[in-house]
């Protein structure tokens, strides 16, 4: 990949000295932007001679390319796993991601792409990101626009220079700093082993915790061809070895076979060339011929943040599940299951009073032992979660009906669209009167709320206000009293 040195300013680690005023625009010194290249796996910055707009471009190992190695040798559900995975992976680091789309092109394969905003450290701007795994790298072409929206021509010029990009197929690839930044490529010690193979063992299917056959796999993903053993060590010393061959993709699968009962402790090792050049502790497995094996989809939270909490597994089949669900002493009643020939299970707890809940699964089969789970889990309203259920909550009333039978709305939560026409703090209160319609200039239908705090209203605005209602609110004046609907003020949108 080349860039034009008469219509762009090329930065690379080793020539960021050679443009002194560039570092200046971009307030770093040639150590920092060198250190924060380095960090990040940054090859070149292509600066256009505005400075509105940046091409850079990373090569780096990290956890995608340690999982997917190459995603050209992956299927397409694979490719958009990884897709998922990288816009996860953006979110996370601050970018609001627009439009992704994977698309194929010809000389080098196919990449995740997309629009995004970046927010951070100070800093804002926009731009398109296109990213691939190929033989063990992850390459990422950030095309960034600063001070403005990106446009067509930007757009039009990141797939003409993605078109330009050219990935042979090499049986390795060149070295490179580890995943974590440290280290010492293994091609350095072992010219036979491909540079950052140890970062391509990763296990997908990890051994069950329990297994009543003594019969499991093993799953995941290492460097193409290489060997993959899995150990299971029993705690008396003996251990076996269940070997598997990595695929042209990367994916192995090994079926263990346990020969006794008894607690085996598992591990991985993936070698190349009969070295061993990476290795994993997996699961510590239990092998009991009456034990009842089960396993949950994601563990049940201490926290409860929505309305309902979804609990799903899978056992083996004819299985008996229990959900025993209370809120305090209030028995929440959810409807046993029986597993079909998959084993899966699902419960749907709802969850939307707060408090602590005790959660408590029980499973149970003829011939094999019950198990149990137990757990607690707490929702605790925020005051968002409180606005929240009250909005979705309140009622809306006619204005006159309400005058009408206001006694039957009593300690009831009603929202109306109002103009503020008056605030002021009477004792230690603050009172706030409001009318409903506003015709040439005149307002009627008025409401009174009363709040214990300053509610931060403005006269003469149009908000949406909720409050409980309390009856009727008279006001004394000259001509006489008059009743206005009266409400504990709650909050205003």
């Amino acid at each position: 990949m080349s860039f034009d040195e008469g219509t762009f300013i090329v930065l690379t680690p080793g020539t960021l000295s050679e443009h002194p005023d560039l570092l200046q625009t971009l307030g770093k010194s040639a150590d920092e932007l060198r250190a924060d290249m380095d960090t990040r796996g940054v090859l070149f910055q292509a600066w256009s001679k505005d400075q509105k707009t940046c091409v850079e471009v990373i090569l780096i190992q990290d956890e995608l390319s340690a999982k997917y190695f190459d995603t050209e040798a992956q299927t397409r559900a694979d490719r958009k796993q990884y897709m998922t995975d990288v816009i996860s992976e953006a979110k996370q680091a601050g970018y609001a991601v627009f439009d992704p789309i994977i698309k194929n092109h010809g000389k080098s394969g196919n990449y995740v792409e997309f629009e995004y905003l970046f927010k951070g450290e100070g800093t804002e701007h926009r731009g398109y990101i296109r990213k691939i795994v190929r033989n063990g790298y992850t390459l990422c072409v950030d095309y960034q626009a600063y001070q403005r929206k990106p446009r067509k021509s930007d757009e039009d010029r990141i797939r003409h220079i993605i078109n330009t990009v050219v990935i042979e197929q090499a049986a390795s690839v060149a070295p490179a700093s580890t995943a974590s930044g440290e280290g010492t490529p293994e091609s350095a010690a072992d010219p036979s082993i491909p540079a950052g193979a140890a970062n391509t063992l990763s296990v997908t299917v990890q051994p069950p915790e329990k297994t009543n056959t003594g019969v499991f796999t093993v799953e995941g993903t290492a460097y193409p061809g290489s060997e993959v053993i899995v150990v299971a060590m029993r705690w008396s010393g003996s251990a076996y070895r269940f070997p598997a061959v990595a695929g042209n993709n990367g994916k192995f699968s090994s079926k263990v076979t346990l020969p006794d009962e008894g607690l085996y402790q598992v591990t991985v090792n993936m070698c190349i060339n009969n070295s061993t050049v990476a290795d994993a502790v997996l699961n510590s497995v239990t092998f009991n011929k009456s034990v009842l094996p089960y396993s949950l989809d994601a563990e049940i939270p201490e926290k409860l943040t929505s309305d309902e909490l979804v609990i799903s597994g899978t056992t083996e089949k004819n299985v008996e599940i229990q959900c025993l669900v209370n809120l305090g002493s209030t028995n929440i009643p959810i409807k046993s299951v029986k597993t079909n020939g998959t084993g899966k299970f699902k419960f749907k707890v709802p969850t939307a009073v707060e408090g602590e809940y005790d959660i408590t699964l029980v499973f149970s089969k003829k011939n094999l032992s019950t198990e149990r789970i137990t757990r607690k889990a707490t929702r605790t309203f925020t005051e968002a979660d409180n606005k929240a259920n009250i909005s979705n909550s309140a009622k809306k009333v006619n204005y006159n009906t309400l005058v009408k039978k206001i006694d039957t709305y009593f300690g009831q939560t009603i929202v109306f669209d109002v103009y503020v026409t008056d605030v002021k703090q009477v004792g230690d209160q603050w009172m706030i009167t409001a009318a409903q319609k506003l015709n040439r200039k005149k307002y009627s239908n008025y409401l009174i709320y009363m709040a214990d705090e300053d509610p931060g209203l403005v006269t003469e605005s149009r908000v949406k206000i909720y409050g409980t209602c309390t009856g009727p609110y008279e006001i004394q004046s000259e001509e006489g009293t008059v009743s206005y609907p009266g409400f504990d003020y709650l909050f205003f949108e």
